[in-house]
């Protein structure tokens, strides 16, 4: 016998896809909105009863069916498409273990765009072809797809139905360091102009930890331009275990954004991924103040940077904007939240002013885009194990640096280069994904600025200079970054059921 069955379609296929999710037998959402939403998404079967009366009669009482509603997205499909161009683009060219590209709206902290580079096709989800990325040989893939059982077949789909953005945690690096200094700035423990004698490294309990370069004597704006894990470590010290989880805490870091899809690790598991005020000892508060140590998300540092640009704003993150029914009438708003302030607007235009240094003077200077006002700043993180020449890339900008209208975020594991800390890769691809999507917004020009362009000026080093603690990140063995212990998202009624279809 054949029954009806309603069936999800995905008009535009990959797009946004580990936004959306997909879903199961009975249009059950699993992933991204799909199952965040299902209970407003999903409407219900109309039903007919009969049944005997009291006078013995039949009687019949119609249910009738319930449309489910319709949701608004933040999700800008022409900004969506122009990040998945890039950064297809760049996966074809180079190549990487993983890119991620989030977009943002800093003055609300609504998603515009939010991209994995192993993407599928929500209209098939279970396709195995998803999967080839995981594999070095097409030898080993078929024999995977032929003989690897239903579990192994999930769970090499679980890696690419996940969202990065949300789920995956890393070491940031320097991007890190912008909160540093914001916080030490508003706490009063120095001023932009303050100086500092950088001399290529620091001596913390037995370890040597090292800068990219002896930069000599520089100020506060200049650390965060060059990158000085140097300067860094000498804020962190003189902010003081204390103060620096102060500004930790104020920022969201160790805590979950409560961005509305599924994947964020819960706050028991974040909490694990920064060190507090009791265990941050003289190398962990040294290393952490440039970003090494301490483990992040996607959207928890994009929600952070948001508020420390946009005058000090902390709103939650969201990917909907509001729910309606079948003929466009509103049924709920999704309306921004602002849950804190964490800097003034003082320090936040002084920081703005420092991360366009990074750009026109800095160790940003890739990411430039002729014609555009940017600020941003760069991550070089050394992945454990240490010393193995494996970094993950980042950078996140914005613009214009006075009335900020756009924030792009783009993480780069891994690129398939010879020499990974100096390939520049997340700037590239920020340049060029900022290159259509500037002009698509209508960000205005700021005139012949002659920005600069060097590749020379890197941030990329080892972290130690001799001998490397045995771990050295938050949460020991236990950090979801080095055991890949996460929120395991995965519905076990999937593995139950039938997927096809009649």
């Amino acid at each position: 016998m054949l029954e009806e069955e309603y069936q999800r379609i995905y008009p535009h296929n990959t797009l946004a896809c580990h936004v959306l999710g997909y879903t199961v037998s009975g249009n059950v959402g699993t992933y991204g909105i799909e199952e965040a939403y299902n209970n407003y998404l999903n409407g219900s079967s109309g039903r007919v009863y009969t049944y005997l009366n009291d006078s013995n009669s039949l009687e019949t009482t119609v249910e009738p069916a319930v449309d489910g509603y319709n949701l608004v997205t933040t999700i800008d499909a022409n900004i969506q498409t122009i990040v998945q161009e890039k950064v297809d683009a760049f996966m074809e060219e180079t190549g990487a273990k993983n890119v991620s590209v989030m977009v943002m709206n800093p003055n609300d902290c609504s998603i515009l765009a939010m991209y994995n580079c192993h993407p599928y096709d929500p209209n098939d989800a279970y396709d195995l072809e998803y999967t080839r990325y995981q594999f070095e040989t097409d030898e080993e893939f078929e024999d995977f797809k032929e003989n690897g059982t239903d579990d192994d077949h999930v769970n090499a789909l679980y890696q690419v139905w996940r969202n990065f953005a949300v789920s995956d945690v890393y070491e940031p690096g320097s991007t890190y360091k912008t909160f540093t200094i914001a916080g030490a700035l508003q706490e009063g423990v120095y001023k932009i102009d303050d100086t500092f004698v950088c001399n290529g490294g620091e001596m913390k309990d037995v370890y040597y930890i090292q800068c990219s370069h002896t930069h000599g004597t520089i100020t506060l704006s200049q650390a965060l331009e060059y990158s000085c894990n140097d300067a860094l470590m000498q804020i962190g010290k003189e902010e003081g275990p204390a103060t620096f989880d102060k500004y930790q805490r104020i920022f969201g870091f160790g805590q979950c954004t409560n961005i509305d899809i599924p994947g964020e690790p819960d706050n028991d598991s974040m909490s694990m991924l920064v060190y507090n005020k009791e265990t941050l000892n003289e190398v962990e508060l040294a290393t952490s103040a440039f970003g090494q140590g301490v483990t992040v998300t996607m959207v928890e540092l994009g929600t952070a940077f948001c508020s420390v640009i946009n005058g000090g704003y902390y709103y939650q993150p969201r990917v909907v904007k509001r729910i309606e029914d079948k003929d466009g009438n509103v049924i709920d708003n999704v309306d921004s939240i602002l849950v804190r302030r964490t800097i003034s607007e003082d320090v936040a235009a002084q920081v703005r002013q420092s991360l366009l240094g990074v750009v026109e003077a800095g160790t940003g200077g890739g990411a430039s885009v002729e014609g555009y006002s940017i600020g941003g700043k760069t991550g070089t993180a050394e992945k454990v194990p240490r010393n193995q020449g494996n970094y993950l890339l980042s950078f996140i900008g914005f613009s214009p640096i006075d009335d900020p209208q756009v924030v792009i975020y783009v993480v780069v594991d891994e690129p398939n280069v010879e020499a990974q800390m100096y390939s520049g890769a997340a700037k590239k691809i920020f340049a060029n994904i900022a290159t259509e999507v500037f002009p698509y917004m209508n960000i205005y020009r700021t005139g012949d600025e002659d920005f600069y362009n060097s590749e020379e000026m890197t941030e990329g080093t080892p972290i130690y200079g001799g001998e490397v603690p045995e771990n050295d990140v938050a949460g020991g063995n236990d950090n979801p970054y080095v055991s890949g212990v996460t929120v395991d998202l995965i519905n076990e009624n999937i593995l139950n059921e039938d997927k096809t279809t009649e």
